[in-house]
């Protein structure tokens, strides 16, 4: 986004285009490429909901699902306590989330089986 635009437009879309700029830098991007990927992510979300009022939650949901996935990763079968002082949650969370997380697992790969017969 050019100066002229970036002074322009909402605060907004200037400020997605400096957050979408910068991690493409931090993936490995050229200024270059990271700037006009950056360009064509604002004026896709200007073209999609421009001028509409719209709520952006905080991730909450999607955080803790990463996390859970995180936790469920690094459980090595003694590590409860180690996992919820770094996450900062109860011995009985960790045993909860790898439980859920287990049982998801094992849905997804259960349904994306096929039928033998």
């Amino acid at each position: 986004m050019t100066d002229d635009r970036r002074m322009n437009a909402p605060e907004f879309l200037a400020d997605l285009f400096q957050y979408a700029s910068d991690v493409s830098r931090q993936i490995g991007l050229t200024d270059d490429d990271a700037d006009r990927l950056a360009d064509r992510l604002v004026d896709r979300v200007a073209d999609e909901w421009g001028g509409l009022p719209i709520y952006i939650g905080k991730g909450t949901y999607m955080k803790l699902s990463r996390r859970d996935l995180d936790i469920y990763r690094e459980f090595n079968g003694h590590n409860h306590q180690e996992l919820a002082h770094k996450y900062g949650i109860t011995k009985v969370r960790v045993y909860a989330i790898i439980r859920r997380v287990k049982r998801e697992l094992e849905e997804k790969n259960s349904s994306k089986q096929r039928p033998l017969l």
